[in-house]
């Protein structure tokens, strides 16, 4: 009787992982600052104002955030939690299927 090979197996952070899938997770994480950069600029491109305090006044409403927390993920400061993230992916897909809208009825 011959019995199925099991994969070899080990722990990182506790999680269970493949040896092989090990690093490619190291390999494909992106960096803080790219994240930071990213979403700060979804912000600049999703909300309408001239300077930052003026976004920040709009969006901080939209978001449940205060202005000033809405400032320091403009200024790249902190990460944005998930629910921000979404929020603020939802706004822009919306947007830019109204600039289709209005490109195509012109």
């Amino acid at each position: 009787m011959i019995l199925p090979s099991i994969p070899l197996l080990r722990f990182s952070r506790r999680r269970l992982l493949r040896p092989h899938l090990a690093s490619s997770f190291a390999f494909n994480r992106v960096s803080q600052e790219d994240r930071r950069r990213w979403f700060a600029d979804l912000l600049w491109r999703t909300f309408p104002g001239a300077s930052m305090r003026e976004k920040a006044q709009i969006a901080g409403p939209v978001l449940d955030l205060s202005p000033r927390q809405v400032e320091n993920l403009m200024k790249m400061e902190h990460d944005a939690k998930l629910g921000t993230v979404l929020c603020v992916l939802a706004l822009a897909g919306a947007e830019n299927i109204f600039e289709i809208i209005e490109g195509r009825e012109e």
